[in-house]
Order: C-alpha cells, then sequence, then structure tokens
C-alpha cells in the first residue's frame, strides 16, 4: 500500500479504501476476476486509490502462474 504521506487521505476514505482492497483481494484470492472498469464504476470517488493498491498485487499474482506456463527448463 501506498504511504500516507504520498496519498493523503481522510479516515472515512481511508477506512473505505482499506475495507474494498480487503474485499477485493478476497475476491482475487478465491479465483474471481476483478474488472476496473466496474471498480471504477461502483465506487467513482476512490476507485482510482483500490486499484492502483491492488495492481502490485495483481502482478505478483500473475508472476509465478506465468512462470509455471513455461515449463522446466530442458522441457
Amino acid at each position: 500500500m501506498q504511504s500516507e504521506a504520498s496519498h493523503p487521505r481522510d479516515d472515512a476514505n481511508g477506512d473505505e479504501v482499506d475495507d474494498l482492497i480487503a474485499r477485493y483481494l478476497d475476491e482475487l484470492n478465491s479465483g474471481k476476476s476483478l474488472d476496473p472498469r466496474q471498480v471504477l464504476a461502483d465506487h467513482p470517488g476512490i476507485g482510482h486509490e483500490v486499484l492502483e493498491s491492488l495492481q502490485d498485487f495483481v502482478a505478483l499474482r500473475s508472476g509465478p502462474e506465468d512462470l509455471r506456463e513455461l515449463g522446466a527448463l530442458g522441457d
């Protein structure tokens, strides 16, 4: 997550963003996909912040799967 110094926010929005991040992470971990356009439509004031926070998780999550698809050396 980004530090509050780089993304200042009030406590109410901060709590809402944190709750949404947790909810979307649960969904991603259960195998569901995430539509960024839908996140933005559902949460117009904070959707960008939620997506930005989730971006690193999604990138890390896709890395090992991509490596497994490549197979082992010598295959």
